[in-house]
């Protein structure tokens, strides 16, 4: 059994506490099952949502009221003293269609005469009403919905609560209907969606029920996620900004960058994730994204640099530090996220916590992802204690890589422990299994292009799907030139690609970025030192399905590869 409960216990009913804890908790023990708690889904909450192995989906609404609080019903209103109610038979309707339609997307779900296969159940637990007073009010029975008086509800049964069509889900199905009911939790395998398409169980892939869980934890100071690239942390950090935005009304939030491109393609994300939850914009609008320069820009503008600065020092240093002094007593963010955390510098952690509003308790709500592995720039701390962030408890490493071959992943990390500091963290965290084999282009840049000219023409493979990362954006050029010109038009340099286009772009713009195919060019370019390994490593873990790596000499990292691979 998982709860995933992302309220606090004060917003529960008397009676929604009742059967959370005296009625779920314990004749749900031992079912392999998901509790959702006031889950979101298209803008309404249910109360309870389980989702299980052996009984498919239950809906429970749950109402407090008393014999003497209704005054009278019908089928559409309930009419109380002090307010009127819509009938919860019609409540749990509109959830059970909400539910089907999502479901409905995944063609193994559906049956060769176009009816869903996983059961749906629907409860309404009255948990301090007698049966008389039911009497009284019919239209608070329905045929369609199983309803419970308070005598019914203390003598529940396993059996009473999940008895309904037998079924039995296996891990992936199930993790199917958790990522179809709440997309937020949703790893997809590219931001371009074709809504004709058919949807199979094999094709999605979601988040676990620990890092959905992390994900939408009470904001009540700082949290942090770690892990190997493609394991998840962007999708946590969304889906959480996602789920704050949706549950706390009069939420600010921003999520904050290293780059301007990954800004970009987080909001991409994000519109993508809104159409699929059918958000409003009132919400999304609710979640700014910026590079952190940008930040700094709107709080200072751009102020004079220092003749005697360096622009390192500057934008590093100097720039943040004018823009903590502009910030007022009156922050503007109820959240701040962070994703690349490992490339923010001292200065801008204290940026981050002075730009969030304080809870109750003094806190600040503030979320990290990233990976330490990744550090490419020359940063100043070394612990988290240094840059007054508490994790002690709050803090997750993710170990699975969804995005990135697990071959390619095997082969960067073997790569990068050559290093003996670098080797140290990376037995500390991750475990190296047998390596695969990785394509090496040992040829000069001109006869490149006719490569990347395979790749599209012989294999098949759209242009969209290829990441090519150079040394600098006139190596970008070079290559974009080289290309035959039915192809220049198919691919950009620089930024973020539309749909249909490659991208060429340089390693240290690289960050965030995946594709099916991903091509290192000139890799022995590399001057052999820690910076330039673990720029090596970004670069080899943007792949999915295929690396390439391109060198024209033998030497320096082209040498190490090649010694790795034979």
């Amino acid at each position: 059994m998982h709860i995933i409960n992302p309220v606090t216990t004060e917003t529960l009913t008397a009676g929604e506490k009742y059967t959370l804890d005296q009625k779920l908790k314990k004749l749900l023990v031992e079912d392999e099952c998901f509790i959702y708690v006031q889950p979101l889904m298209n803008g309404l909450k249910p109360d309870f949502v389980l989702i299980g192995k052996d009984f498919g989906i239950i809906i429970i609404e749950v109402k407090d009221w008393s014999d003497n609080y209704i005054k009278n019903a019908n089928k559409k209103i309930i009419t109380c003293y002090d307010k009127t109610y819509k009938n919860p038979n019609i409540q749990v309707k509109l959830y059970k269609g909400i539910i089907t339609s999502k479901l409905t997307n995944i063609v193994d779900f559906i049956d060769d005469e176009g009816e869903l296969t996983v059961p749906i159940k629907s409860l309404i637990f009255y948990v301090n009403l007698t049966q008389k007073a039911i009497k009284k009010n019919p239209d608070l029975l329905d045929y369609d919905t199983h309803c419970f008086d308070k005598k019914m509800l203390r003598t529940l049964t396993h059996k009473e609560l999940i008895e309904q069509q037998p079924c039995a889900f296996d891990n992936t199905e199930l993790k199917a209907i958790r990522a179809s009911l709440f997309p937020e939790i949703s790893i997809p395998k590219t931001i371009n969606i074709d809504p004709d398409e058919c949807l199979y169980v094999k094709d999605i892939r979601a988040l676990d029920n620990e890092q959905e869980e992390f994900a939408k934890k009470i904001p009540n100071g700082h949290y942090m996620v770690s892990g190997i690239p493609g394991s998840g942390k962007t999708i946590i950090l969304l889906a959480r900004a996602i789920h704050l935005a949706q549950s706390n009304q009069d939420f600010n939030i921003i999520i904050l960058t290293y780059t301007k491109a990954l800004a970009n393609k987080l909001k991409l994300q994000l519109k993508v994730k809104a159409i699929e939850m059918q958000i409003s914009s009132g919400i999304v609008h609710k979640i700014e994204i910026k590079h952190f320069h940008k930040l700094c820009y709107d709080l200072v503008g751009y102020p004079s640099q220092p003749r005697e600065q360096e622009n390192e020092c500057f934008y590093n240093e100097f720039w943040p530090r004018e823009a903590i002094k502009a910030v007022t007593e009156n922050s503007k963010y109820n959240a701040v996220l962070v994703d690349e955390y490992q490339d923010f510098h001292t200065d801008w952690f204290e940026l981050c916590k002075k730009i969030c509003k304080k809870t109750s308790d003094g806190k600040e709500n503030l979320f990290f992802a990233g990976d330490r592995l990744q550090r490419i720039y020359d940063i100043t701390w070394n612990s988290y204690k240094e840059i007054g962030i508490n994790i002690q408890g709050r803090s997750k490493l993710l170990k699975i890589p969804y995005r990135t071959n697990p071959n390619h992943m095997d082969f960067a990390l073997k790569f990068l422990s050559i290093d003996e500091v670098l080797a140290k963290d990376i037995c500390h965290f991750y475990e190296l299994e047998n390596l695969n084999s990785v394509s090496i282009l040992n040829n000069n840049i001109y006869t490149l292009k006719g490569s990347i000219n395979d790749i599209i023409i012989k294999q098949n493979i759209s242009p969209e799907d290829i990441l090519i990362l150079c040394h600098s954006q006139s190596e970008c050029k070079n290559i974009l030139n080289s290309l035959p010109l039915n192809l220049q038009s198919q691919f950009i340099t620089g930024k973020i690609p539309t749909i249909h286009q490659g991208l060429i772009t340089t390693y240290h713009s690289s960050k965030g970025l995946e594709a099916k195919y991903c091509i290192l060019t000139k890799v022995e370019k590399f001057e052999i030192n820690k910076k330039n390994r673990i720029l090596m490593y970004v670069g080899m873990t943007r792949a999915s399905e295929k690396l390439i790596i391109h060198f024209e000499n033998n030497k320096n990292f082209a040498q190490e590869i090649t010694e790795i691979l034979i």
